[in-house]
């Protein structure tokens, strides 16, 4: 059911485990596959959720349309939430239960099993969310203005976070921290220590939840999920049967409705697929027959494996099924491209906008000055020529 096995970090003797173990095949995918998987269904999803976003703006969607992708953007952020959580792994150097101080690592040891099990419930509820309200607007359109409202889709979003947050509190009991090591003198090093937390000390109580969290959290989701996509697949078969029938009267709504049920159909599946194996090896590791051995550890690490590419994958699959999203992520490129290309136009006009009115700022300089120029020399001619005319004159009545 968990993300992570806990069990290994029950050796609390030293810093670290074992150096045998950095030759694992657990470290290897641990420390370097899940983040880099990680790392980039963050950047992926990301992507996706613009892409929504701006799939969710267009004014010619209908109102089922817009439900989904509402509930296909919650589904995005928990992904980026997960994805988020296990980047630290890359820092980790191995299974650490002692700690020189108060550190990142220290409480991501604490609370990172807490955070990703939540956003891997939220997960699998908004995936469920997304066939039921995809199985009523199919299979019962008159009843779609029950499920079909935006404000009423984030609602159960926002809910389907705050009740794993809450329902996954034990958790955060999986370990308590001991101080050890600090006395009276001053230079002494206080070490952190994590011991097996209250959750974990009561064996009975630890497995109830194991049951509760695997059937609220796994068993009924998976069987509402084969439900609703096998009366999805049996609607989309007579759908396609009469659109053969009245290709002529098929519309463009009906060809972007079957669209949107064959994502969710595929969304489904793979669902099934990568988060599985993970949920029934765990489920079967900690209920049915509890045990320590390194092959069921390496089982385990492999389908974490699963479950990370399945939440960093969601972008993939929406563009290899639906042709409206693949569209949305081109035009989102091209939109980029022509917004750098404008600014770079813009740019160059600025630029020779501004060479043009330097120019044009000198050449009215220049005949500015030339005018100047020319008054005065043109006053200068004048005040010789009034001299010369004056010292005539004088001459002229001098000699008579």
């Amino acid at each position: 059911m968990d993300f992570d096995v806990v069990e290994p970090w029950m050796n609390l003797t030293g810093a670290l485990m074992s150096p045998a173990y950095v030759e694992t095949p657990e470290y290897v995918l641990n420390r370097f596959v899940i983040p880099v998987i990680g790392f980039f269904g963050v950047l992926a999803n990301v992507f996706n959720l613009v892409a929504l976003r701006r799939r969710y703006n267009k004014r010619l969607l209908e109102n089922g349309e817009q439900t989904v992708l509402v509930i296909l953007s919650g589904l995005a952020v928990s992904d980026i939430l997960f994805c988020l959580g296990v980047l630290p792994r890359a820092f980790c150097q191995g299974f650490r239960s002692a700690f020189e101080g108060r550190s990142l690592l220290m409480y991501y040891e604490l609370y990172g099993v807490y955070f990703q099990n939540v956003f891997i419930r939220t997960s699998t509820w908004l995936t469920v969310l997304i066939a039921a309200t995809r199985y009523v607007a199919i299979c019962y359109p008159l009843k779609t203005r029950l499920c079909h409202g935006t404000a009423a889709t984030r609602c159960f979003v926002l809910t389907a976070f705050f009740v794993w947050f809450a329902f996954m509190t034990p958790l955060l009991w999986t370990y308590r921290v001991h101080v050890s090591g600090a006395g009276d003198d001053v230079n002494s090093t206080a070490i952190y220590v994590l011991d097996i937390g209250a959750f974990q000390e009561d064996a009975s109580r630890k497995l109830v939840f194991t049951y509760v969290w695997a059937i609220i959290g796994y068993f009924i989701p998976v069987a509402v999920l084969a439900f609703c996509n096998v009366c999805l697949i049996r609607a989309l078969q007579r759908s396609s049967r009469l659109r053969k029938l009245t290709a002529r009267y098929c519309t463009a709504n009906s060809r972007q409705s079957s669209r949107i049920t064959i994502t969710l159909i595929v969304l489904t599946l793979a669902y099934v697929v990568f988060m599985s194996p993970s949920e029934i090896l765990v489920f079967y590791d900690k209920a049915v027959a509890p045990a320590l051995e390194r092959s069921m550890e390496l089982a385990i690490v492999c389908t974490n494996v699963l479950q990370t590419l399945n939440m960093a994958s969601h972008v993939v699959l929406y563009c290899i099924v639906n042709i409206g999203f693949r569209e949305t992520l081109l035009h989102l490129r091209t939109t980029g491209c022509c917004k750098r290309h404008k600014q770079t136009r813009r740019r160059s006009d600025v630029t020779t906008t501004c060479h043009d009115n330097n120019l044009t700022t000198a050449s009215v300089a220049a005949t500015r000055t030339y005018l100047k120029l020319t008054d005065l020399r043109n006053s200068r001619d004048s005040q010789i020529s009034w001299l010369r005319t004056s010292y005539s004159e004088q001459r002229i009545v001098r000699v008579a």
